[in-house]
């Protein structure tokens, strides 16, 4: 059945509901991705921003997911909240977020947030911890008289698309209330599944 309903209105609700119960934890997601080589990767980051279109995040270009979000851009998230007896699926497609995003975004991070963010080569071998301290000396030496620490290139956002949102719910004695939204081409069709 088509429902005029907007799924993503009502994960916001949800994230608000979890960040009032479980502050900046709410905002953790477990993100999953799948390179040309087909071997699968999920970690936890931090949702940055939920927009009318998706749900946006940021990380260095040279990172795993990075790459493997440029050889195959299907990724799926996913949210629990415990103290909400929740959980949201979230599965779609990635697009870059626009230069303005990605600015503003950075903007909002902390001034060591962004020195670690220049100074990282994220997800490279390790030389030592000392090689790694130094980079972030060098850059806050750089930037030392700079009021605004610029976005580095390799600073990016991407936004995750849904195609697919299934909202979970803690049920009495196991009977847990699932809820698969799925976008066709003029509606979200919402349909009940058995737990």
């Amino acid at each position: 059945m088509a429902l005029d309903i907007q799924p993503l209105d009502r994960f916001r609700d949800l994230l608000a509901r979890a960040r009032h119960l479980e502050a900046t934890e709410a905002a953790l997601m477990s993100l999953a991705t799948v390179g040309a080589d087909g071997w699968p990767a999920v970690r936890e980051i931090y949702l940055q921003a939920v927009d009318d279109t998706g749900l946006v995040f940021f990380t260095h270009d040279c990172s795993r997911k990075a790459r493997q979000l440029a050889e195959n851009p299907r990724a799926a998230a996913c949210f629990y909240w415990p103290a909400l007896g929740q959980q949201v699926q979230v599965e779609g497609v990635t697009e870059p977020v626009d230069d303005a995003t990605a600015d503003d975004a950075w903007a909002g991070r902390s001034r060591e947030s962004q020195l670690a963010a220049w100074a990282s080569r994220q997800s490279r071998p390790l030389d030592s911890d000392e090689a790694l301290t130094a980079r972030v000396a060098d850059y806050r030496k750089r930037f030392d008289f700079q009021r605004q620490i610029p976005r580095p290139a390799h600073w990016c956002g991407y936004r995750l698309v849904p195609e697919r949102i299934e909202f979970w719910s803690s049920g009495w004695r196991y009977l847990h209330v699932r809820e698969r939204y799925e976008r066709d081409a003029h509606a979200w069709v919402i349909q009940r599944l058995e737990p």
